[in-house]
């Protein structure tokens, strides 16, 4: 799955924190609530004890992680995001299909 359809990078910062950057069409979502709650539930389910915070702006979640494990967390990130837009295609082509 190429999560470039939702995800226009993910990078991180001098301070070690991820940054991860959604494309425009689903910047709305980041201000939701819901989104926020989702999103951080499944950062601390995915990085377990190497999570520190999630700070989500308008256009970019940021999510600060234990100091050397930022490489590995972005893996597991990019491993999450692609598993949960998998997840969401398959709901959505079964909900078209009934």
């Amino acid at each position: 799955m190429d999560n470039k359809m939702f995800i226009k990078s993910i990078t991180s910062d001098d301070q070690g924190r991820i940054i991860v950057s959604v494309q425009e069409q689903f910047q709305s979502y980041l201000k939701e609530e819901m989104a926020k709650k989702m999103l951080r539930e499944t950062a601390v389910k995915a990085l377990g004890d190497d999570f520190i915070q999630l700070e989500v702006s308008t256009s970019t979640f940021r999510v600060t992680v234990k100091e050397g494990t930022t490489e590995a967390s972005m893996v597991i990130i990019e491993d999450e995001i692609a598993k949960s837009i998998e997840m969401a295609l398959n709901f959505m082509n079964q909900f078209n299909q009934n």
